[in-house]
């Protein structure tokens, strides 16, 4: 069974317009995709902590494999390495980087399977983020997710995917392919939602003169 593509945006921020993009390219593959809008949670980082409850609330309903694209992303090829997919969980594992090292894994591109161990691993995943949330708020799911991964390798079958399914748009060498784009939309998106920075519109507003 193809996987279903998942994501969500934050509501009232530049994500909804990515999402669009992620949409249509799914829409250009006849991709069977769930793309929707939560309200924003107070933080970038709380935002991005919700992926585990939303992605569990997914599985549990359309009780389908599911391949979890972030909003800031567009499927340039069919994916067709996830047919007749049979791993509980998918996903891009840099190697040469040692086990603490935050980007050990990424969560931008996550493949999850109906299973119980697909459910364990996401549950556990929701548990660490709201653990380290609690900690501090500059909190990283992907970091929380990693953290899951290296106590449950024993136990779930993970498959790591090839860089193909993650490609930074801006980091693609020439010949290299792609099937899914990555466009960091939180480089500015994060100070945008933290208050951090000030969204060009909002600066044109403070210089218009109203009578």
């Amino acid at each position: 069974m193809f996987p279903i593509i998942i994501s969500y945006y934050t509501k009232n921020t530049g994500y909804e317009d990515y999402a669009k993009t992620l949409i249509a390219s799914c829409e250009r593959w006849n991709l069977c995709h769930s793309i929707t809008g939560i309200a924003n949670l107070g933080s970038w980082e709380r935002n991005c902590c919700y992926k585990p409850k939303y992605i569990m609330q997914k599985l549990f309903k359309l009780k389908s494999p599911l391949l979890w694209v972030d909003a800031d992303a567009e499927i340039i090829k069919k994916p067709m390495l996830f047919q007749d997919f049979s791993p509980d969980i998918a996903l891009c594992i840099i190697e040469n980087v040692p086990d603490d090292h935050p980007s050990k894994m990424i969560s931008g591109t996550i493949y999850f399977n109906y299973t119980p161990i697909a459910f364990n691993i996401l549950e556990a995943w929701d548990h660490e983020c709201e653990r380290l949330l609690k900690k501090h708020s500059d909190v990283w799911d992907q970091v929380a997710l990693r953290n899951v991964l290296l106590q449950h390798k024993d136990k779930a079958t993970i498959y790591p995917l090839p860089l193909d399914y993650y490609r930074i748009y801006d980091r693609q060498k020439k010949g290299e392919q792609s099937f899914i784009i990555h466009y960091q939309a939180s480089r500015i998106e994060k100070k945008v939602i933290n208050n951090e920075l000030i969204p060009f519109w909002r600066n044109q507003e403070r210089d218009i003169q109203i009578p």
